[in-house]
């Protein structure tokens, strides 16, 4: 069986040799390999071809991957809470020692110029949430009994019923208008609270971005995760990863607190991690593409 390198992050020549603990295999221990300028973060995988090939197209085992991912990111995490570090994604493997040498050498310039610019700054994690309770509340009070139609049966020649299916609101037969006429109604005002809570939201997102961005050195706008990977009832409407200077930390729990407070009343939760190193921030290593044109 091969060993392997997998990369966890660059980070610089001057940095110890301490004990990382163990590494993503934990046959094996994580340690520096300098390379010029860096040291790269690495430990060696005695993973089969099988295992390397499905970890690097998304197809391994679930368990087997999260239990991956999190080794990598404590790994990461120990160096960078006394290091400036540049991250490498999930994944990142080598067939040997110097081939992981000869892929930095290119890119020393590149992470060194990261790795200065970084200096104490720290990634940070933002998102709002709609409440779960709050949700809820919403529902109840627009999804009510005559929202949802009632069945309809419609007599036959010899005066039994045919079979029972729902009738669509504007079919209802009553005169009145009757639960048809409160089905429509009901869903005319649930429309509406929808429109009223996403403009609640979007003034939200507006009034958080404005207010914690200025703080930032950089920010980005993430996608929302699903409930699936938050594991929690709220809904994510908003993520973002926030790169900021030790100095502006203070500032920026205090803003988040105040923010925190305003947004509570309407159902909405800003929810504040961190520090993270910078995953959101490290540039890409890889080589631009070439387009060749024809002529």
């Amino acid at each position: 069986m091969d060993e392997r390198y997998y990369l966890y992050a660059l980070t610089w020549a001057d940095c110890p040799q301490e004990g990382f603990g163990p590494g993503v295999d934990p046959r094996f221990p994580a340690e520096l390999i300098r390379c010029g300028r860096l040291a790269a973060l690495t430990s060696r995988v005695g993973w089969d071809d099988r295992d390397l090939a499905k970890l690097q197209e998304g197809s391994a085992d679930p368990a087997w991957v999260s239990k991956v991912a999190v080794r990598h990111h404590e790994v990461v995490e120990t160096l960078a809470r006394h290091w400036s570090v540049l991250p490498m994604r999930l994944g990142t493997l080598f067939r040997s020692r110097s081939s992981l040498i000869a892929k930095l050498a290119p890119c020393e310039a590149k992470a060194a110029e990261f790795l200065r610019r970084l200096e104490d700054r720290q990634e940070w994690a933002a998102k709002l949430y709609v409440a779960a309770a709050s949700e809820t509340i919403a529902t109840e009070r627009t999804v009510g009994r005559a929202e949802r139609a009632p069945p309809f049966v419609a007599a036959n020649s010899s005066g039994g019923a045919r079979s029972a299916r729902p009738t669509l609101p504007y079919r209802n037969p009553s005169p009145r208008g009757g639960d048809g006429a409160e089905y429509l109604a009901a869903q005319v005002e649930r429309a509406r609270r929808r429109r009223q809570s996403e403009a609640v939201i979007r003034r939200a997102i507006v009034t958080v971005e404005a207010r914690l961005q200025r703080m930032a050195d950089s920010w980005q706008r993430l996608a929302p995760l699903p409930t699936a990977l938050t594991h929690r009832a709220d809904k994510m409407v908003w993520n973002g990863a926030l790169l900021l200077a030790s100095s502006a930390i203070a500032a920026f729990q205090t803003a988040c607190g105040q923010l925190g407070s305003e947004l509570a009343p309407e159902g909405l939760l800003l929810e504040v991690t961190g520090p993270w190193p910078p995953y959101h921030f490290a540039p890409s290593l890889e080589p631009p593409q070439t387009v060749h044109q024809r002529t």
